[in-house]
């Protein structure tokens, strides 16, 4: 396993956090304005009492009503913060690959849960290469690559990679997750997004003049994670390309709430309880090492080239050719590179 520790993060971060910055106060002030309506009568009665006594039993009988409401406030409070977690604003695409003077086709499919998706599809064949390599070309089937975007962005955050595997001849598939482009679905930050890759990598198998037992995966953020998952379950894939993957559920919960104040980490158990049961997911099944125990396990495990370092957002040559080198050593034949 290769694990350079450079960056391929490929698009600036969405202007969603804006919005946060104006719900989360209001949320936070919502339930604070219920609290403080539960207890205020509570608050005038020690008020008016009788200050020799202070714990008669009408006080007491106050204090245990009132307490009643608490696993309730708790856990309304775990659910609006799994809501706010797993629903971003939906950030479509404002580009797509003929800005690269690309063909690409529209793909519709079904993914994991029957959920209606859409993808790019763009084929190898364009009119330089038939013309120079002609009737070769019409019958020789490709490797295939999935490219999978990050949480909060769009498809157009993999562009800047479907032009250089374009030019090397790859059928590429860049994909939309639930969540983004118009679909209201909650994410699962890579758990119920894998079932759409594994959706994703079965039209791709069935692409005219894509070799089905030459496939790899390229995902960012969420997108790794779900690749990494994908990957346990499809033999047909020879190499995962990973960016900047969330190393467990805690950590991917904490990076969409943008919020790390001591009291959230208090409640942690029973947002990962609330993810679980309103996604129906396991989320220990979203730890990173389980998922590179899993595919070390594998009879024939693929390659894994791991990247890091979000904070960089640009696309050096360099790491552009790290990609490129690293696929051509896994997907092609000894042929092809003759």
């Amino acid at each position: 396993m290769q694990r350079p520790v450079m960056s391929v993060t490929f698009a600036d971060e969405p202007s969603s956090q804006r919005k946060r910055a104006v719900v989360w106060p209001a949320v936070r002030w919502g339930l604070g304005w219920g609290l403080g309506f539960l207890f205020k009568d509570l608050f005038g009665r020690f008020s008016r009492h009788d200050p020799s006594n202070p714990l008669s039993s009408r006080i007491l009988r106050a204090c245990s009503y009132r307490l009643l409401f608490a696993p309730l406030v708790l856990v309304l409070l775990a659910a609006t913060l799994v809501y706010r977690g797993t629903h971003g604003p939906a950030v479509a695409a404002a580009i797509d690959p003929t800005c690269q003077g690309m063909y690409y086709d529209t793909v519709n499919y079904l993914g994991d849960g029957n959920v209606r998706l859409e993808a790019w599809l763009v084929p190898a064949l364009d009119a330089q290469r038939v013309l120079a390599e002609r009737d070769r070309i019409l019958g020789e089937r490709r490797p295939g690559i999935v490219l999978v975007h990050d949480i909060g962005f769009s498809r157009e955050q993999m562009l800047p990679l479907v032009a250089p595997l374009h030019r090397q001849a790859y059928v590429v598939m860049v994909v939309t997750l639930r969540g983004c482009e118009g679909n209201s679905l909650g994410s699962t930050f890579g758990l119920a997004e894998a079932g759409d890759v594994e959706a994703a990598l079965a039209v791709l198998q069935k692409t005219p003049l894509v070799d089905a037992d030459r496939l790899a995966i390229i995902g960012i953020g969420t997108g790794a994670n779900a690749a990494l998952i994908a990957a346990q379950h499809n033999a047909e894939v020879r190499a995962v390309i990973i960016d900047n993957p969330h190393s467990d559920f805690d950590e991917a919960f904490r990076g969409q709430l943008d919020d790390q104040q001591w009291w959230m980490r208090g409640i942690d158990p029973l947002c990962r309880w609330t993810f679980e049961v309103a996604y129906g997911v396991n989320a220990a099944d979203l730890n990173l090492q389980h998922c590179f125990s899993a595919l070390q396990n594998r009879a024939d495990k693929p390659a894994i080239l791991e990247f890091g370092d979000p904070r960089a957002v640009s696309l050096e040559p360099q790491k552009r050719t790290a990609i490129l080198d690293f696929l051509d050593a896994n997907l092609r034949s000894k042929l092809e590179k003759q």
